[in-house]
């Protein structure tokens, strides 16, 4: 992590993906007590599950509104922090992803090398004394058990970001479906072997292969 940052545990600070890789074809996690600093805790974890494959999900509150605290286990309900509505659709967005384009990849697929993907902004705050930094936009690449490759990428804060994907198994053509407030679907083509993503607030997208993998 940058200097200065702070993980809640050295866990959550030096760990990588490395079962989605290994056994996601096996065995499909539940991402309900996933990792997200507070006070944007539930978007984070949600945007994380979302590209990770994981299934998404919070933990309620006696009201039915979301728990927005960092922790490996229950948390106290109050105080309230975080946005339970912003929560709510991230969780929405990834789901619709999950259950439509992306079924595929996200839950049938196999995990692969992530691309090169620039121009990501990083967020960053104070809370309860923790400096931290955490890139706006989290990105994974995927392929079918029959074989199609497409990235996701997903924006986890309340303002639209854009990412520069440079990837070269991806064709020259593309399919860029887009899962925020509502589901768009756009053909897409690589300028210069780039292809510049424009991601609206706490949205997941997928960027599948639609060309002759013979062209890129």
């Amino acid at each position: 992590m940058p200097a200065g940052n702070y993980a809640a545990d050295e866990l959550a600070a030096h760990t990588i993906p490395l079962y989605q890789f290994l056994f996601h074809e096996c065995l499909i996690l539940h991402g309900m007590m996933s990792r997200g600093p507070e006070p944007y805790h539930v978007t984070i974890a949600n945007a994380l599950n979302g590209v990770l494959g994981e299934i998404p999900g919070g933990v309620l509150t006696g009201d039915g509104t979301l728990l927005d605290k960092d922790t490996w286990n229950w948390g106290e309900w109050t105080p309230r922090t975080g946005d339970a509505d912003h929560g709510l659709e991230m969780i929405r967005t990834v789901t619709a992803l999950r259950r439509g384009a992306g079924k595929e990849y996200l839950v049938y697929g196999r995990m692969m090398r992530p691309a090169r993907v620039e121009q990501i902004g990083v967020m960053e705050w104070e809370n309860k004394g923790r400096r931290q930094a955490v890139p706006a936009v989290f990105h994974s690449a995927w392929h079918t058990p029959q074989g199609r490759f497409a990235l996701t990428l997903a924006n986890w804060t309340e303002d639209h970001q854009t990412a520069r994907i440079h990837d070269q198994r991806l064709t020259k053509r593309v399919r860029e479906i887009t899962s925020g407030r509502e589901m768009t679907e756009n053909l897409r083509e690589l300028v210069g072997g780039e292809l510049t993503v424009d991601l609206p607030p706490l949205s997941i997208a997928l960027i599948e292969n639609t060309g002759n993998p013979e062209e890129r």
